[in-house]
């Protein structure tokens, strides 16, 4: 009898401690290489609006969705992507493929007021400000002109 009761509790003693386990949940630092961030949650990081003109038939377009992909890669948090469906491209098929309709009033609105569908696509804009004179920018343009925004004090 007393070695069944010295068997239970040395069972249970062994099930508690293998079952046991230290999780820590977030928030806690990561060690961030390149430019994500400097592992401080108390220190805000500059954010980037990354505008990408796009439309769901155009052909370059997927190279613009690659670029911004590598440029969040890189940057991690400091990117915000927006992909805006509008123009000619962006416009959906009554049969096939393409029969999504992804456009949207406000998209239209931009494009209007900043012009990016008459400048063709694939283009975009990051953060809406000039960058070598232009807000229209090529996908190609985009690594340097967030380079440039994030070395600003």
């Amino acid at each position: 009898m007393r070695f069944e009761i010295i068997k239970f509790y040395a069972i249970t003693f062994a099930v508690l401690v293998f079952s046991a386990c230290d999780t820590i949940d977030k928030p806690y630092l990561e060690e961030n290489s390149g430019k994500c961030g400097n592992g401080s949650l108390s220190i805000p990081i500059r954010k980037i609006l990354l505008e990408d003109y796009t439309g769901h038939t155009c052909g370059n377009c997927p190279r613009a969705a690659e670029q911004t992909e590598l440029l969040i890669e890189t940057y991690c948090d400091h990117i915000i992507p927006v992909a805006v469906h509008a123009g000619f491209f962006a416009g959906p098929y009554v049969s096939g493929k393409y029969t999504y309709d992804f456009r949207t009033t406000t998209g239209y609105a931009w494009d209007g007021y900043f012009g990016n569908g008459s400048a063709g696509l694939p283009n975009g804009m990051v953060n809406r400000i000039e960058y070598n004179g232009t807000k229209i920018l090529t996908y190609e343009s985009w690594a340097a002109a967030v380079e440039q925004l994030l070395e600003e004090p």
